[in-house]
């Protein structure tokens, strides 16, 4: 599971069997909070159909229409393109208006994820803004700035907000 901890640890002449215990400790703590903080999920939170719709849903908990859904899915081969072509949630919302009842289903499964990304993404934005150089108070615009995907057009706001006009 971690080849790379392994070989630093014997380059560095640490003994990995004192280090195992503790990421074993850690990996349990955290198993925990995460029952913690979703607690509706079941321990299966992210079944293999959701992953991937197109290998065989065997043992999976699903009702009979979504099953023949899902065999009506797999067996679009437009569909197996695209699942190639793009991000496991970009495919499930490609997907919504042909299958809406398995894309609702894959979608609360998945939006966990995404939204304590989000989260933790937004507190080490903060933590680097908030820095004891850098100690304003207000640090919503900050913030949105450095969390945007959007480039802004330096070009055209420098030609719409010139700076001295008579020039």
């Amino acid at each position: 599971m971690f080849p790379q901890l392994h070989q630093a640890l014997l380059s560095s002449g640490a003994d990995p069997g004192t280090i195992s215990p503790l990421i074993q400790s850690h990996l349990a703590h955290l198993q925990r909070y995460f029952k913690e903080y979703f607690p509706d999920l079941e321990d299966n939170s992210n079944p293999n159909w959701i992953r991937n719709p197109f290998a065989p849903a065997v043992g999976e908990s699903l009702d009979l229409m979504s099953q023949e859904r899902l065999i009506d899915m797999a067996n679009e081969w437009e569909l197996k393109v695209k699942f190639q072509a793009v991000s496991l949630p970009q495919y499930w919302l490609y997907v919504k208006k042909d299958y809406p009842a398995l894309t609702e289903r894959a979608l609360k499964s998945l939006l966990p994820f995404a939204t304590t990304y989000l989260c933790e993404s937004g507190f080490s934005t903060l933590k680097v803004l908030k820095t004891k150089h850098r100690a304003r108070l207000q640090v919503d615009n900050d913030i949105r700035l450095a969390l945007t995907n959007l480039k802004p057009m330096i070009d055209k706001l420098c030609r719409s907000h010139q700076a001295h006009p008579s020039h």
